[in-house]
This record gives C-alpha cells, sequence and structure tokens, in this order.
C-alpha cells in the first residue's frame, strides 16, 4: 500500500458504513477505516443467537424496486434454488425444501424467497393489512362500524384537509377519520410516544401506503365469503437471519484490504476550514487516538453528530439538542406451542400464525406489534417444533419499558402476550430481550428546523452522512443502500454536491 493512499474513517459499521466501504474499495484506492462501538458489524441488521436459536431484531425485510440493489444483495449471498412448486407453499412449510442441485455444503450461504404477511390486531381479532375490504372485516367490525367507515372516506375524498401538516391529517386524508382511528392511531402513537396530531405529515407520506376504495369495494363482491390470509410483496431473507449478509459484506471489505477497529468510540470531529481534518477515537483500552481523515462517513445519529463537532453554531446546535428518537425494544419468545384464543382459523402448520409481522392495536396493552420468527426463515429455530416470536415495544429514554430490568420486561411481555390470547403462560419455555437505542428516528419535535442542520453539515466538503440515522431518515434497508452507495460515488467522481445523498429516499430510478 502506497503511504500516500488516503483514507476514509466512516463511523458505524452498519449497513450504511458497510456499503460505502465496500464500493470505496472498488472504486477507489481509498482505503477506508471502519469506527465500530460495539464487537460486531451490521447495527440494527444483525442476527442475535440465543441458545442455538437466532432473533432478528426489529425485522429486516430485503424487499427493493431497484434492481441495482437487489443485484448488490446477491452477490454476497445467491438465491437459493428453489424447487418448481409453489412459492406460497414453501414460505408456510416448517421445513423449507432444498433443491437437490445445490451445492450442499454452500447452502447456508443464500437468501431464501420469502413473502411478507402483515396483519393487525384489534378487538382480539385479526385483519388484513393493507386493509381490506371483505367479510371478515365486516363481520370482524360490525355493520355499525362499517358503515361510518364507508361514510367517513367518502367525506374525507370529498372534503379533504388542505395542507396537510400533520401524520393525522395525511392519515384522514388517505384513510377517514373512522379507519384512521379504528386501525391506525393507537399503533402509531406507541411507535412514536406522542399522539399522531404532533407528528409531520412527511411521516405518512414515507411510511403509508393508502387503499385503494372502490378496488376493494369490487373485491369485496368477488371475495365476499372467502377470507384467506393474502401474501404480498416477495422479498429477500438471508438464511440465517439479517446479519449474514453483513458479516459476508465485512468478509469482503476485509480481503481488499478495509480495516475494522471495533469496540471503540468517536469522541471528537476537528474540523478546520470547511474540512474534518481528524476524528479522535477511544479505543476499548482506554487510549485516545487523533486519526487523520481525508474523507468522514457517518451513520451517526444526527444529535450525537452535531454534538461531537467543534465551533457549532448555537442555532445549529440548538436543533440537534431538540432532535427526536424513539428507542426499541424486543421480548423474544420461544413456545413449545401456540394456543389462538378465538383464531384457530387462522392457524397453520402446529397453530403457528402464517403472518411476519402482526401490529398491535389493543388499547389495553403497550406492546406494538409481534414478529413470527419461524415464517422469516425456519433456519433462526434450532428445534423446528417450537415456536419462535417477538413482542416488539417502543420507547423514549425515560420509559418505564426501556428503563425497567431485563427480567421485569420480559415478564411483561409474556403476560401481555397471555393477556390478548396470542400465548398462554403454560407454553413459554423460555425468554430473552434486546435493546436497540435511537432505533427510530422521528419526525417531531425540532425536525421542523432540520434544513438548518443540512446546511451547516453541506458546508464541511470531506463529511458524508448516510443511513436512517446519519440522515435522520426512517428509510427502508434499500435506500440505507443506496445512500451508501451515493456517498462512494460522490467521493470517486469528486462531486461537491450532497443533495443526492440526502434525498436519497426520493430516488425513482437507478442507470
Amino acid at each position: 500500500m502506497s503511504e500516500s493512499r488516503k483514507t476514509a474513517l466512516i463511523i458505524g459499521a452498519g449497513p450504511a458504513g458497510l456499503t460505502t466501504a465496500f464500493e470505496l474499495l472498488q472504486k477507489t484506492d481509498i482505503k477506508p477505516i471502519l469506527l465500530e462501538k460495539t464487537d460486531h458489524v451490521g447495527g440494527m441488521c444483525i442476527s442475535v443467537p440465543y441458545k442455538g436459536n437466532l432473533m432478528d431484531v426489529g425485522g429486516h425485510r430485503y424487499f427493493t424496486k431497484f434492481e441495482k440493489v437487489k443485484q448488490w444483495w446477491l452477490q454476497f449471498l445467491p438465491l437459493q434454488t428453489m424447487p418448481s412448486s409453489d412459492d406460497l407453499k414453501i414460505n408456510r412449510d416448517l421445513k423449507l425444501p432444498i433443491s437437490p442441485d445445490y451445492d450442499p455444503e454452500k447452502i447456508d450461504d443464500v437468501m431464501l424467497k420469502r413473502y411478507k404477511l402483515s396483519r393487525i390486531y384489534y378487538l382480539r381479532r385479526f385483519f388484513d393489512y393493507p386493509v381490506s375490504l371483505n367479510f371478515a372485516t365486516i363481520f370482524g367490525l360490525g355493520p355499525i362500524r362499517m358503515t361510518k367507515i364507508f361514510l367517513s372516506y367518502v367525506k374525507a375524498k370529498a372534503f379533504p384537509i388542505k395542507n396537510e401538516k400533520t401524520a393525522e391529517d395525511f392519515l384522514i386524508n388517505t384513510f377517514g377519520k373512522e379507519l384512521y382511528q379504528t386501525f391506525f392511531k393507537d399503533y402509531t402513537e406507541k411507535l412514536w410516544g406522542i399522539e399522531c396530531k404532533e407528528i409531520s405529515a412527511e411521516w405518512g407520506r414515507e411510511r403509508i401506503r393508502g387503499i385503494y376504495f372502490w378496488e376493494t369495494l369490487i373485491s369485496l363482491f368477488k371475495n365476499i365469503f372467502i377470507h384467506k390470509p393474502k401474501p404480498e410483496d416477495p422479498f429477500l431473507y438471508p438464511k440465517l437471519g439479517p446479519g449474514q449478509l453483513w458479516d459476508k459484506v465485512a468478509e469482503k471489505i476485509k480481503n481488499q484490504g478495509g480495516e475494522f477497529i471495533f469496540n471503540c468510540a468517536v469522541t471528537a470531529l476537528h474540523s478546520q476550514n470547511g474540512k474534518i481534518e481528524s476524528v479522535s477515537v477511544r479505543k476499548a483500552d482506554g487510549s485516545v487516538e487523533q486519526m487523520h481523515a481525508d474523507y468522514v462517513i457517518s451513520s451517526l445519529p444526527i444529535q450525537n453528530l452535531i454534538g461531537m463537532l467543534n465551533d457549532v453554531p448555537q442555532d445549529v446546535q440548538d436543533v440537534a439538542d431538540g432532535l427526536m428518537y424513539r428507542n426499541f425494544r424486543a421480548a423474544a419468545i420461544l413456545l413449545n406451542k401456540m394456543k389462538l384464543k378465538n383464531t384457530t382459523k387462522m392457524a397453520t402448520v402446529n397453530n403457528i400464525l402464517p403472518d411476519t409481522w402482526v401490529y398491535i392495536q389493543e388499547s389495553d396493552v403497550k406492546m406494538g406489534r409481534m414478529q413470527m420468527y419461524n415464517n422469516w426463515s425456519p433456519y433462526l429455530l434450532q428445534n423446528q417444533d417450537n415456536v419462535w416470536i417477538a413482542f416488539e415495544y417502543f420507547s423514549g429514554d425515560n420509559d418505564d419499558i426501556w428503563t425497567m430490568p431485563a427480567a421485569e420486561f420480559e415478564q411483561l411481555a409474556v403476560e401481555e402476550g397471555c393477556k390478548i390470547g396470542i400465548i398462554e403462560k403454560e407454553d413459554v419455555l423460555d425468554v430473552t430481550s434486546y435493546k436497540l437505542e435511537k432505533g427510530y428516528p422521528a419526525y417531531f419535535g425540532a425536525y421542523k428546523d432540520f434544513a438548518t442542520i443540512r446546511r451547516y453539515l453541506d458546508t464541511l466538503s470531506n463529511l458524508y452522512p448516510v443511513g436512517r440515522n446519519g440522515l435522520h431518515k426512517y428509510i427502508n434497508i434499500d435506500h440505507v443502500i443506496l445512500s451508501g452507495i451515493a456517498a462512494a460515488d460522490n467521493i470517486a467522481q469528486n462531486m461537491p454536491t450532497k443533495d443526492n445523498i440526502w434525498n436519497i429516499d426520493l430516488t425513482k430510478f437507478l442507470d
């Protein structure tokens, strides 16, 4: 390696940082050095081991409309060759068939093809998500509530709220007030911890898909006496959970000359004349090193990043201090079996729900969502006869959910699962839990003034923010990867603008 070779310090070895590092190695002679505060790569996209089982913290669906992103994933983990049979049946089987022509020695290093099936749990019943107008919905809600839903939807379309400013405005315009209050209000407020009228409408536009009312009405008459959960959006999923992909990416980076420093904490970024000159890093042994930087790529939460920079203008600091985040906490529960009260017709093999996620709209529990690990990959379980699920919660830094001891939190999760009729206590074999800080950048607080932060960061010519927290955008994994690719392209092409990174969620197509 030439002594004059430039370096890029990449803060965070999550998907955005790893993508940027890999792309820099393909397109430049720059050496990426990844600074990671934990002892592993992958950020939120990790496969957490527990007694032979694997947890997917939050559920990471590898889905994209961009062929370039799909091929980017598949260069590390190719798609498993499937037998020519019905994909849905394959997805529902607990023991996924393996094609006889696939090399068994490499069988672990593959992507599986899966199907997303999400439903809403409300009034102790399951409803399709996105919401469908069918017999099950009408029966579950009753004719009076359904009439109100229809009339409020018509009203919303005839007299929409002008100049949508809040998530509540957006959701009422999209679904009508009655449907919004029935299926979306409680879950959204559990997720963000505040009322929908305090959340920016931008969140809704990025995260919620509308229903096509008249199409579903026609569907109602075609299928009014038939209700089968309908899978949607086929997606890719690493056989051994989301961390498997990022372990492969990290391996490639190391093999091509990239460097990783684990268990380290970035404490300061030193800028001069519109550039980051160096980064102070406290290493695992307690020593502090000031590392030179030709380029800095940051997936740090913006609030943390601003706090580490020197000479930050007061108005920028004030906005950063006012940014809000939500934490994530999950209890993974291993069951002998799943006893579903009043929902036996919804169950499949071994009485296991077919869903990937279930959104818990019930207001008498704090739980926000349930994840069915069996349906993401059967290989997340050591024993195929068991049921492996997660109850997921969202919180602020000072909420009881976040601060309570692990054993107390795990007990709460089991009790709430029993309360709403999803599980029974005698079927619980084991419980563990996991915490994730700043998992969701929020569209409230000082977010309305975020442009102040963006303008300031753009004055630092060699600093490139990437990823969900780096951009303070609640984006999906494909846009996270695109942000890393865009950052590497900008560096390789010496592009002065960063607009393509900041606006990555507006990307419509790729070359």
